[in-house]
């Protein structure tokens, strides 16, 4: 019987990783795929190296919403020749450019936001290999950013609590007491940086306009915005 000596080290070495990498990408053609295939098979190698050491708040779109997404500004705003869209909590980037690959205008460039340093990193690298003209802002998008309004806002909305009292103190869906919404704040923050008559996209949770609290969100959303459609995904049956 054989008895087989545990590695105290990996089989291939971060440099070796590196070196095998670099040999990959020179190989690759990128000019050969399109944007769409490119973005695919970006959010597969990072869905693949998520697997094993995956991170609550650093959860990719997934691509099905996305495409969704895309249909939806498309239909929305069928005939613009020029569009700018942008996505407050951007994350690897996956949302925002779903949409900018699958837009029919002619020009289109993005705005992205986001406080992660990984995530921008992520999203800085997928735009570049997909030659996108995206303009990326590592921060908290709840502060003030230097961006001109865009015609489409998309986000995956943050759900939880924002710990900055005093910033949320310049939103009108800051709490009366303790943190405000993240998601609330995400959501005034979206109108504020979208051109009057624009349209937002949201992903938000199911419960959104559910409890007593909810009641601040309607009457703000009555007061700033109109809304077209809500869908609810679970009561979509394949």
């Amino acid at each position: 019987m054989k008895h087989w000596q545990k590695q105290e080290k990996p089989f291939f070495q971060a440099n070796d990783r590196n070196g095998l990498l670099k040999d990959l990408i020179e190989k690759a053609d990128f000019a050969s795929y399109d944007h769409e295939q490119i973005r695919k098979a970006f959010q597969l190698a990072v869905l693949k190296g998520q697997k094993d050491i995956s991170h609550p708040n650093r959860q990719m779109t997934p691509d099905t919403i996305g495409l969704f997404v895309s249909y939806l500004v498309n239909k929305f705003l069928d005939g613009q020749k020029e569009l700018v869209v942008f996505d407050p909590a951007a994350g690897t980037g996956n949302l925002l450019l779903a949409v900018l690959n699958n837009l029919t205008a002619e020009t289109k460039r993005g705005f992205a936001s986001e406080i992660d340093d990984v995530l921008i990193k992520i999203a800085w690298a997928q735009a570049n290999l997909e030659e996108k003209e995206v303009e990326l802002f590592h921060q908290d998008s709840l502060e003030p950013l230097l961006i001109s309004p865009a015609d489409v806002t998309v986000c995956s909305l943050p759900v939880g609590y924002y710990p900055n009292d005093e910033r949320a103190a310049d939103f009108e869906l800051k709490a009366k007491e303790g943190h405000a919404f993240a998601h609330y704040l995400f959501i005034e923050q979206s109108l504020r940086y979208t051109k009057k008559g624009g349209f937002l996209f949201f992903i938000i949770p199911n419960d959104l306009f559910e409890g007593k609290e909810s009641v601040q969100l309607k009457d703000f959303i009555k007061d700033h915005a109109y809304m077209n459609a809500l869908i609810s995904a679970a009561s979509v049956h394949v």
